[in-house]
């Protein structure tokens, strides 16, 4: 999972770039190839991103990580007391 800044559109592109994420150049083909959705290679701004949700400077990306490590830890635990048939 990626929480990219996305103020504008093309900067999710450039950063799936700059971040090694694409080669230079490929970042397009990866999103067209659904590489951003939920359940595609790179979950990307799981929240809707700053387009979607809301823009508070520096905050938003900094939520969502903290929303989906606490949903991972979440999930380990419950796995581990749940019942098994």
């Amino acid at each position: 999972m990626a929480q990219l800044y996305d103020a504008f559109t093309p900067l999710v592109l450039a950063s799936l770039e700059e971040y090694g994420f694409c080669k230079p150049g490929e970042a397009g083909a990866f999103v067209e190839d659904h590489g951003l959705e939920i359940g595609g290679r790179l979950p990307t701004n799981t929240s809707g991103g700053s387009l979607s949700e809301a823009y508070v400077h520096g905050i938003n990306l900094i939520i969502e990580a903290a929303r989906a490590r606490s949903a991972a830890r979440l999930s380990t635990r419950c796995r581990a007391r749940s019942c098994r048939s």
